[in-house]
Formats: C-alpha cells, sequence, structure tokens
C-alpha cells in the first residue's frame, strides 16, 4: 500500500485539481518542501469573493502568513 506522500508529483497535481485553492492550500500548504512548490500555482488563484465568512477568516489568519512571508502579495480579488 502507498502512502500519500509517496504518489508522483503528477497524481498529485491531479488530485489537487479537484480541490478549490483555498482548499488545496489550507489542507497541504506547510505540509513539506515538495507540496508548497507543487502548490505555487494555487497562491494566486484564490478568489476571495467566493469564501465564506470562515475561509476568509482562515485565510487571513492561517494562510496570508504563510503565503505572504515566501513572496510578496501583489493583489487581491
Amino acid at each position: 500500500m502507498k502512502h500519500f506522500l509517496d504518489f508522483p508529483d503528477e497524481i498529485l497535481c491531479k488530485i489537487f485539481e479537484y480541490l478549490s485553492p483555498f482548499d488545496a492550500l489550507y489542507s497541504f500548504i506547510n505540509l513539506n518542501i515538495r507540496f508548497n512548490r507543487l502548490l505555487i500555482p494555487f497562491k494566486q488563484q484564490i478568489d476571495l469573493t467566493y469564501l465564506s465568512y470562515q475561509q476568509f477568516m482562515n485565510y487571513v489568519n492561517v494562510l496570508l502568513p504563510i503565503i505572504s512571508k515566501d513572496e510578496p502579495l501583489y493583489f487581491m480579488k
């Protein structure tokens, strides 16, 4: 039996496609360096207009500090 972390990058990217950018980041960011690298495109795809209040608060309090330390934040939609 394989562990989730053993899947190749291509399979993980396909799995991530089934998640919203917010859910992919919230679930897998900071798991390890490899996942952080795979999730880079999702950082630029979050559309805040479709987040619930709870998701928005999680974005502001949890994800935004992680995302902004890695790279500057250029815009928010």
